[in-house]
């Protein structure tokens, strides 16, 4: 297992300087800078064995962290390709014999939609998440190297080969659910687990079918002012006081929140303006409709276990019919509907994707789920949340 390192990974001579921190990969040829965010470089299409690191943050990420961390990948414009990265936090307290995860990001492509889960997922997983670089335009398929699909599908091969007795987690989001579902139907004798969030595959019954041509007619940067874009970015403004209040404020108290929070998405608009250009959000939808119809196909070939999580306020998707569409067409599959969030369930405080994962019995270490040796103790917060769902049934029965 390589030592984790507090210093740049230094380069062969004649490669550019990597900007990341942390452990060398296997030896493979040098890979591209990335970002000086805290994330350890992984050479094209492999991830590496895991590593240890530093610990958790004291709190959990969110949109605020997302958009920080965003700005600082794209600062590194350098056109592609893309490439894995793993943040540094996932290095430490693992499990034993723990799993590799792929996060296959969604329409911006950075690939810090986990950023809210990153410790979590840590301890239960080997972590690594697909950056597509602003300027990339690496297509949904391709020739056998020159495909998204192509490279997912190479790393997915090259972990089962280095542990062909563990599963390998996909878990795509929009665009990413795609790209997952195309792997899993090009390589159904491979142990998968795909975990789809809102996935593309509704892109012909969507309102993101429209919004291609319209950006056409919108300048830039007033194209993030989109009512389907400001949704994507800041989820439903309309809910925000609903869930102030929720939490135990009254309205007095919610206003100045409120007001504070509103602040803050704006300025993080003109942070993305930077990382979603009107271009990059043209091609990924185009990307997107061509990756729809290029599943869609295929999704009898599709023999991985597979979890749909569905936003039922998803603006963007109609997730929640698609969800059901999918649960009947594909042969290991199962749904989760979450009434409340919206299209990035991901970075909505409230949801954890871990939790999901275990709840719904889709955690495992081997070919086989062992339900004695893949258990993992309940966190204080699971242990809070089911206090709380008792506490309420006993409520309702005692009456």
């Amino acid at each position: 297992m390589p030592a984790t390192t507090g210093a740049p990974v230094a380069a062969p001579a004649g490669a550019r300087r990597p900007l990341l921190f942390g452990a060398a990969p296997r030896p493979q040829a040098p890979s591209p800078p990335l970002t000086t965010t805290r994330c350890r470089r992984a050479a094209h299409g492999t991830p590496p064995p895991p590593s240890s690191s530093s610990g958790a943050a004291a709190r959990r990420r969110g949109v605020k962290e997302y958009v920080e961390a965003a700005r600082e990948m794209a600062r590194h414009k350098d056109g592609g390709p893309p490439r894995w990265f793993s943040p540094l936090e996932c290095g430490g307290g693992r499990v034993p014999g723990a799993p590799t995860l792929l996060y296959l990001p969604g329409i911006d492509g950075i690939g810090l939609g986990l950023v809210r889960h990153h410790e979590r997922l840590a301890k239960m997983f080997d972590l690594w998440c697909l950056h597509i670089p602003v300027e990339d335009r690496t297509p949904f398929a391709g020739t056998p190297f020159a495909g998204l699909v192509e490279y997912v599908e190479r790393a997915v091969k090259s972990e089962s080969s280095r542990a062909p007795d563990r599963p390998i987690y996909l878990v795509g989001e929009s665009v990413g659910a795609c790209v997952a579902l195309a792997v899993a139907a090009r390589n159904p004798g491979i142990d998968l687990v795909l975990i789809l969030v809102n996935p593309g595959t509704s892109f012909h019954r969507s309102q993101l079918q429209t919004l291609s041509a319209f950006l056409d007619l919108v300048p830039e940067p007033f194209h993030l002012t989109t009512p389907q874009l400001l949704n994507f970015l800041t989820g439903n403004l309309m809910k925000m006081p609903e869930a102030f209040v929720g939490r135990g404020l009254s309205l007095q108290e919610a206003g100045p929140r409120l007001s504070e929070t509103t602040s803050s998405m704006l300025d993080s608009l003109t942070i993305l303006v930077d990382v979603l250009t009107k271009e990059s959000i043209v091609c990924k939808l185009e990307m997107l409709k061509a990756s729809s119809s290029f599943v869609n196909s295929r999704l009898h070939a599709v023999k991985a276990q597979t979890l749909v999580l569905a936003s039922g306020n998803d603006e963007l998707l109609p997730s929640t019919q698609e969800a059901e569409r999918l649960r009947g067409a594909l042969e290991k599959c199962r749904t989760r509907v979450f009434r409340d969030n919206g299209h990035k369930i991901l970075l909505e405080a409230g949801f954890d994707l871990a939790t999901t994962i275990k709840g719904a019995g889709y955690y495992r270490r081997t070919r086989r789920t062992d339900f004695v040796a893949d258990y993992i103790p309940p966190t204080p917060d699971e242990l809070q949340q089911a206090i709380d769902h008792d506490r309420v049934l006993k409520l309702v029965t005692d009456r």
